[in-house]
């Protein structure tokens, strides 16, 4: 697939593609045979705003021919021609409003089922808008020199750096170290910061010099998982701990070897610390829902609310700044309903000199058993989004009466500014 992309980006390069028809290529008039999965990609991947949060399979299955034809989706696909198919004839097809390249079989890939590689990518967590790209380098500290922790291939949202307290080597304080835990996103926002200062304390990601070790913390869902770096060494023959950190460049010394775990040319290793923990279960249902409507709100005096988890504060963007709503939502996490993260908003009122902050709620049904109370998000019909039957003990909460998709809900007070 990823062959098929480089040829098709060449080609493209080579016609013009402002054109209604792209030289070589064939207008798909027939979408038969095409399996669910690939139509569920098409809707996912072609910006086709249905206003839900996440387009499941049974989503698909329900609806893809009337998406389809409601938004006209054919007259943007096309049959990637035999040459420039690797000699494959009506085997894959391009998308020209999304720019994807889609194999028309399935593929599989390990546990994965997919039709391209950007569904691939976004199956396994990673795409350009929430991954790391940055490559480590050898840093020195204190005379030791080594690859600082590769934090490449790591979720910007999941990935936290664990920062240890610093404490004098005279000092008789023989309780736990104390820790700071900071997002990986605000780590490189912070040129990197090795050290960190907080209430009087001082606080290290790594000093390899006095065996302090890079420690980072993963969040997936309900697991967390803890993980140290290992940069790339070398040791001497027969004694394990006589080791000497060493980059890619430079031939061990005489008498050591570089460490097997480092062949092709790995900079170092994650090392799990720990057994992974799962944390308590959420009583939201992992279902889609209706995302937040913001028509009516004035966007010069409404501002977008976006939890700050490492620091405790919401970070505040104006509305009126904001050209895709959907694209800042996603890039920046404004809301995961099924992590129970909300999206906030905050209002200004100029005449009354008050401001007022809400919280979108999507329409859902409710179930109580015991002390919990379960929610699930359904559509109009009262159904769950994916597609499902919404179970015989849920109910429809009133406030969704009269066909609404969602409730803005007043957070406190209104408060009176000044």
């Amino acid at each position: 697939m990823a062959a098929i992309r480089e040829q098709v980006d060449l080609k493209l390069i080579e016609t013009n593609i402002s054109k209604e028809e792209i030289n070589g290529f064939e207008k798909v008039t027939d979408t038969s045979g095409w399996d669910v999965d690939l139509k569920k990609e098409i809707i996912y991947w072609g910006q086709v705003d249905i206003g839900i949060s996440e387009i499941t399979k049974d989503y698909a299955k329900n609806n893809a021919d009337e998406i389809f034809e409601k938004y006209n989706l054919l007259n943007n696909l096309y049959y990637i021609d035999k040459t420039t198919a690797g000699g494959k004839e009506k085997t894959y097809i391009y998308d020209k409003k999304g720019d994807v390249v889609y194999k028309i079989p399935i593929t599989t890939i390990g546990k994965y089922k997919v039709h391209s590689i950007e569904e691939l990518n976004d199956s396994k967590g990673i795409s350009n808008d929430n991954y790391i790209n940055d490559e480590s380098t050898m840093v020195t500290v204190e005379g030791i020199s080594h690859y600082e922790p590769n934090l490449a291939g790591y979720s910007l949202d999941k990935t936290s750096i664990v920062y240890y307290e610093v404490r004098d080597q005279n000092s008789t304080d023989t309780t736990q170290l104390a820790t700071e835990v900071v997002s990986v996103d605000n780590y490189i926002k912070n040129g990197k910061q090795r050290t960190i200062e907080k209430n009087g304390k001082t606080y290290e990601f790594y000093n390899y010099a006095k065996q302090r070790w890079a420690n980072i913390l993963v969040e997936n869902n309900d697991m967390k998982s803890y993980w140290v770096w290992i940069p790339r060494y070398s040791y001497k023959e027969g004694d394990v701990s006589d080791i000497k950190f060493i980059d890619l460049d430079t031939q061990p010394d005489e008498g050591y070897i570089v460490h097997s775990d480092f062949a092709d040319g790995k900079k170092g290793i994650w090392a799990s610390k720990y057994e992974p923990i799962q944390t308590a279960n959420t009583v939201v249902s992992n279902f889609p829902y209706y995302l937040p409507d913001l028509t009516g709100f004035d966007r010069d005096n409404t501002y977008i609310e976006v939890y700050n988890k490492a620091e405790n504060k919401f970070d505040e963007t104006p509305l009126n700044q904001i050209n895709d709503i959907k694209d800042f939502a996603k890039k920046n996490n404004w809301f995961n309903y099924n992590e129970q993260t909300w999206a906030n908003i905050r209002v200004y009122e100029p005449e009354s000199k008050t401001e007022s902050w809400w919280v979108w709620i999507p329409r859902y049904a409710y179930s109580i058993t015991g002390n919990n109370t379960y929610i699930a998000f359904i559509d109009l019909d009262n159904k769950p989004l994916d597609g499902s039957a919404l179970p015989s003990n849920y109910i429809v909460h009133s406030a969704f009466e009269d066909g609404k998709k969602g409730i803005w809900a007043s957070k406190y007070e209104p408060i009176e500014k000044k």
